[in-house]
């Protein structure tokens, strides 16, 4: 159940930001869902901000760095999960698109359309939640972990060690099981031992896969072809997104 979120808010006038989040704070009370705030007046200072958010809702025009320039840098931080734009200069809708912008509302913010849009974010970010998390038994606890951060799945006999980007695990179930959890995911099977997320792939070296931390780990002969395949696709599609 999703019951609180994060908002950030970056903007150079001080009375726009009292009116976001009073729009905020009202839209908060009408879903039931607890908001917290933070608060920024330039584009530089979202980027020393080093605790997650889950919207920011970003102006475009402001001293110093621009709410586009700051959006492309903030696509590779982790912390910024959605922008939504809140700007009086339609002319940057097309370039305000980005693989993090949810929205464009036009200033003079109207209320009916600040929530609008945060409602669309909040359902995403609800579906996000459900597809991206997978429970599993670590030691004969029920934890949840976030699919987007495993970079791979090692099979132990009736275990799987799972590697995270920061952690290890020691879950119940085989490999297969969890195969079948992670279908039709970024989580691919690749070796009788192995399932890996394509997103931490860095390389494919004859029959090994790099991955971005230089793991080396081996491809199954019965699933070298289906893998390269799969990889090709990653790559398209992480061009097509930088290119946005």
């Amino acid at each position: 159940m999703l019951d609180r979120l994060v908002i950030g808010i970056c903007d150079d006038e001080q009375k726009s930001i009292e009116i976001t989040k009073e729009y905020c704070e009202k839209v908060s009370e009408e879903l039931g869902i607890e908001f917290s705030y933070r608060l920024f007046t330039y584009g530089e200072e979202v980027l020393k901000c080093d605790k997650t958010i889950d919207i920011l809702l970003l102006d475009i025009e402001m001293d110093g760095m621009n709410g586009i320039e700051t959006m492309h840098i903030l696509e590779d931080m982790r912390v910024i999960r959605n922008i939504l734009f809140v700007s009086g200069y339609t002319d940057y809708i097309h370039e305000s698109f980005g693989t993090k912008t949810k929205g464009f509302v036009c200033k003079p913010i109207e209320y009916s359309r600040i929530k609008k849009e945060i409602e669309k974010i909040i359902a995403y970010i609800k579906k996000d939640v459900n597809k991206q998390a997978v429970e599993a038994n670590v030691g004969g606890q029920l934890i949840l972990i976030d699919t987007e951060n495993i970079m791979y799945i090692q099979g132990e006999g009736r275990y799987v060690r799972i590697i995270t980007n920061n952690m290890s695990y020691l879950a119940t179930e085989n490999i297969k099981v969890w195969e079948e959890k992670l279908a039709n995911g970024s989580m691919q099977r690749v070796h009788k031992s192995y399932i890996v997320n394509f997103k931490f792939i860095s390389s494919i070296v004859g029959t090994e896969l790099v991955l971005k931390d230089n793991t080396k780990l081996s491809i199954g002969r019965k699933y070298y072809k289906t893998v390269k395949e799969q990889y090709r696709d990653c790559l398209f599609e992480r061009m097509r997104l930088n290119g946005r």
